[in-house]
């Protein structure tokens, strides 16, 4: 058995093991905590119970109801942030007929203690029972088993074993395969009970528990009902597994109706997602209240038995929210209140979760507090293992930890909740020390340069952000829009959302093949081998092939976009045109891009009753405007035309497809249509006579979603980048330098990096000082600027390491030495190798760890020995 431990990985090793007959101390395995019924681990047990380290768990005290017949030992474990189990392992000393005491009844009292002590959580009971019963296999029933068979019933466990499984090995002859070992839960639909071939040297088959994933909704019958009329009966045959994207679907389907009877109740707001239900009221008495939600209690009980489902009062709960301090009046109100579903009477709670959402019953964030603030400190506690400021993970993805694991399980909840000012401090402070984490600067370090060093954000930042986007959000659908009203905004005023078009409606533009990866302008060398590849399938395309090239071209200052000009070349029969727009409002590249599309299947379909059928293959350099035509939901106007224009042309014989180049890659296609929509651009803008097209001068009572949130997604990354970054200190570029060189940098450019005069400021009380504050030469303030710039003492390193600077001029201050312009890039990594150097060389000023080292030696010597 430990060997088969050991074989396993972290991820495969069970989570609790469970042995019986120990018959000796606990053993020790590694990996695992063990536990015994009795607190000394050395005493001789019957049953041991293993957890695996790093599970959050705790042992149950089941002492009291160990006897001579049986051995009990248990432990509370946490296996999900929403799901806790209670596991029990049991021996039951085996019937003897020359001893009377033990065929004494199995004491399973413990189940319904612990069940009320933790009534919320799944009990798992496993164990050699030794005893009969043909609902496990046997031939007979005994009178323990048939009283273990009744406790189990009367304690709601159901037996998870398979009668045809035996699960202990015969060991002569004359014995048979038998089935002792039992597995009863209060869950069974949750757990797989398996039992594996090898015995591993015991008489009994080891029992593999697993979690499973419940299959809903097989073996149910379903009809389709349209109107009047309705199908046939048929039964599925195929579960769908709970939390698939299909479930919700059909959950939804099935309780559609249920909105329309919950509306006719006065008074009550509600809300339905799949299989859960949401109802709440905050008008009248408490006793109008109660009634109130008794009816929709009513109501869904009732809907549910109709369509074929259970409530699960187990798992109904609700809260009653008061506001202010909490008074006696306002604890009496509360246990007035008394709900039920179905004959069952629901629990009140303190605190409730709905979709991640804690509400508490004195209108407070304390409870979500709580949790977020435990959970940060576990994910700074994991990301303090991989990186510190000499080795480990470097500083981009040290920040993208951060902000997957931490911002965003903070941001989640954050602008939703009740949070006071004294909360918003320790969270941020949680957040500074993630900072820390990623930068390596020390804890004195000021909050701006920490900020500026970092690029993370402030969460009173990231909350104004956040609430602006949802907004946005909301404000693309009718569903969104209603939120927004019963939240107290106008929407009155907000202009009219486009007509959706129906999925069997929808023309598809595209191949269907998703963008290459890594094309960004910085990719040169991938960019250029793409267009390669792009020039000789194009150049083997037969006739009915035409190969066409579109392109925008708006203003350079970007103050006057709201004209621009559009250009196509046809390279097959070498047609081009070229057109000037002006729009009501101003004009962003993606949908100048779709403009210019647009402007040859215009084109192409007034041509088509001259021309043969063909393939138009027209191809865009704007990776945007692509996705824009692959996306099905993309309600932007030019593209319903792009649409309309690619419907009418098929119907004509021809085909259109959409694909995107690479732009300013040498495709002469590509490069010719970039040149005549910027020469014609500033041709007509040079011309004050030229009369711009009007087409794009729509009204703009008709609302845009997709351009909401294209321009709200700008915004947000240039308000977050400009408030982020206060000192302009620039980013360090990625897989260039060490840990320890980019902590090196960075306290540099905060300002942190150890000096003789900090040093004396932090060893201000100390008598005499360590070290002074002064330089020795100069006698001034020996900090960094002067130490690394102005002292005379130390211009031969300075001077070696800024001659190794070939690019531009030489930095004019330390500042600009540490913080140069981002660009071009190679320059700003030559100074800051420059300055690494010069700090690395055996003659530099003495700082950092140079400084550090040298005064712990120091402080070594003086002691006495």
């Amino acid at each position: 058995m430990t060997t088969w431990l050991s074989s396993k990985t972290d991820d495969t090793s069970p989570l609790v093991i469970a042995l019986q007959e120990v018959n000796g101390p606990v053993l020790k395995i590694m990996g695992y905590d063990g536990y015994a019924p009795t607190e000394e681990q050395d005493s001789s047990t019957k049953t041991a119970l293993y957890v695996r380290r790093g599970t959050t768990h705790v042992q149950l005290d089941t002492q009291p109801w160990c006897s001579t017949t049986l051995s009990v030992v248990g432990c509370r474990l946490e296996v999900s942030p929403q799901r806790t189990i209670l596991v029990f392992c049991v021996y039951v000393v085996p019937e003897s007929t020359r001893n009377k005491a033990n065929k004494a009844p199995v004491d399973l009292s413990f189940i319904p203690h612990f069940r009320k002590i933790y009534p919320q959580d799944v009990i798992l009971l496993c164990g050699d029972f030794n005893s009969q019963h043909v609902a496990w296999g046997y031939n007979k029933c005994s009178p323990r088993g048939r009283r273990i068979m009744q406790d189990a019933s009367a304690y709601g466990l159901t037996l998870l074993n398979t009668p045809q499984t035996h699960t202990r090995l015969g060991q002569t002859v004359h014995q048979a395969d038998t089935s002792p070992d039992l597995t009863w839960s209060t869950r069974p639909q949750l757990f797989q009970w398996e039992v594996l071939d090898d015995c591993m040297g015991s008489d009994h088959f080891p029992i593999l528990i697993r979690f499973r994933t419940a299959g809903f909704l097989e073996g149910r019958s379903y009809q389709v009902e349209i109107g009047q009329d309705a199908s046939t009966v048929r039964t599925n045959h195929v579960g769908v597994p709970q939390g698939s994207v299909i479930s919700p679907t059909l959950f939804n389907i099935a309780m559609y109706q249920l909105p329309r009877r919950l509306a006719n109740v006065p008074g009550l707001k509600h809300a339905v997602y799949a299989d859960d239900v949401t109802v709440w009221t905050h008008q009248g008495s408490v006793g109008e209240q109660e009634d109130v939600l008794q009816r929709a209690l009513n109501i869904i009980h009732d809907y549910a038995m109709e369509a074929g489902l259970h409530t699960a009062p187990d798992k109904t709960e609700f809260v009653v929210i008061h506001g202010g301090r909490t008074t006696f009046a306002k604890q009496e109100e509360k246990k007035c209140f008394k709900l039920h579903i179905g004959n069952q009477p629901i629990m009140r709670k303190s605190t409730i979760r709905i979709l991640g959402m804690h509400l508490d019953e004195n209108c407070t964030a304390s409870t979500w507090f709580q949790r977020v603030t435990k959970t940060s400190k576990q994910i700074l506690h994991a990301l303090r293992r991989i990186s510190n400021r000499t080795r480990g993970v470097n500083e981009r993805e040290m920040r993208q930890f951060v902000q997957a694991f931490l911002v965003s399980r903070i941001m989640y909840g954050l602008p939703y909740h009740p949070v006071n000012r004294t909360q918003i401090i320790k969270l941020d402070r949680l957040l500074n020390e993630a900072k820390r984490m990623v930068t390596g600067l020390p804890r004195y370090t000021r909050l701006d340069a920490l900020k500026s060093c970092s690029k993370l954000n402030n969460l009173t930042e990231l909350i104004d952000m956040h609430i602006h986007t949802q907004e946005t959000r909301l404000r693309a659908t009718n569903a969104g829009r209603y939120t927004l009203m019963l939240l107290g905004y106008d929407i009155n005023t907000l202009p009219m959302l486009p007509n959706k078009t129906p999925p069997w409606e929808i023309t598809v533009l595209t191949d269907g093949k998703p963008l290459p990866l890594n094309m960004d302008p910085n990719q040169r060398a991938r960019r250029l081998n793409y267009a390669k590849r792009h020039a000789r399938a194009t150049s083997s395309l037969p006739m009915t092939e035409r190969v066409v090239y579109t392109d925008a071209a708006l203003p350079a200052d970007g103050t006057s976009n709201t004209c621009y000009a559009t250009a196509w070349y046809d390279q097959t029969n070498r047609n081009q045109s070229r057109r000037y727009h002006a729009s009501a409002d101003a004009m962003y590249s993606t949908r100048a891009e779709l403009v210019g599309i647009l402007d040859y299947l215009e084109w192409a379909l007034e041509m088509s009753p001259q021309t043969d059928p063909v393939h138009h293959r027209v191809y865009t350099d704007s990776q945007a405007a692509h996705r824009a035509c692959a996306n099905v939901l993309y309600t932007d106007p030019v593209l319903q035309k792009i649409r309309h224009q690619t419907r009418l042309l098929r119907e004509c014989g021809h085909d259109v497809t959409i694909h995107w180049v690479p732009g300013h890659c040498g495709i002469p296609g590509n490069e010719k249509a970039h040149r005549l929509a910027r020469a014609h651009l500033l041709t007509a803008l040079a011309r004050a006579s030229d009369t711009p097209s009007t087409f794009l001068a729509t009204p703009p009572e008709l609302a845009d979603p997709i351009a909401d949130k294209h321009i709200t997604k700008q915004r947000r990354a240039a308000y977050l980048t400009a408030v982020g970054n206060p000192l302009s200190i620039p980013l360090l570029p990625s897989k260039v330098f060490t840990r320890r060189e980019s902590v090196l940098l960075r306290r540099i450019q905060a300002g942190t990096l150890l000096t003789p005069f900090l040093l004396n400021r932090f060893h201000r009380g100390d008598t005499p000082p360590p070290v002074t504050g002064l330089c020795s030469t100069c006698n001034c303030r020996a900090d960094l600027n002067h130490l690394c710039w102005e002292c005379p003492v130390y211009n031969p390193p300075r001077l070696r390491a800024l001659a190794t600077i070939k690019r531009g001029p030489w930095p004019s201050s330390l500042r600009t030495w540490a913080c140069p312009e981002p660009s071009p890039p190679d320059r700003a990594i030559e100074f800051w190798r420059a300055l690494i150097m010069f700090l690395q060389d055996p003659a530099a000023p003495p700082v950092g760890d140079r400084l550090r080292d040298s005064h712990k030696i120091q402080a070594i010597q003086a002691a006495p020995t």
